[in-house]
């Protein structure tokens, strides 16, 4: 099994506990679980671009997109609570689309 093809479906899973953990309070969780996977969906998209065949784009994408949301509502969450780490993840976030943006 191509593992790479089992990334859509785990980032999408992950997107939403890290939904859940903004809802219950718990920001530290929900940074670390966005963050990974924002990185998780970065290196399956390198993967299939370089060495695959390109069939894990479509569902690849619709994943990226839901990280991307989830990694953008935790960063207005803290830019609201006035949180300084707001600037750097912002900046992350930025880093993150423009390399997802290639796919």
């Amino acid at each position: 099994m191509n593992v790479v093809k089992a990334v859509p479906r785990q980032a999408v899973l992950l997107a939403d506990v890290g939904a859940q953990l903004m809802q219950t309070g718990s920001v530290d969780a929900a940074v670390r679980v966005l963050w990974e996977t924002l990185a998780l969906c970065d290196a399956a998209h390198r993967w299939d671009t370089q060495l695959g065949d390109g069939s894990v784009g479509p569902p690849l994408h619709e994943a990226q997109e839901k990280a991307l949301a989830g990694a953008a509502a935790l960063v207005d969450l803290l830019k609201q609570a006035g949180d300084p780490s707001a600037d750097i993840l912002a900046a992350d976030l930025r880093t993150a689309r423009a390399r997802l943006a290639s796919s």
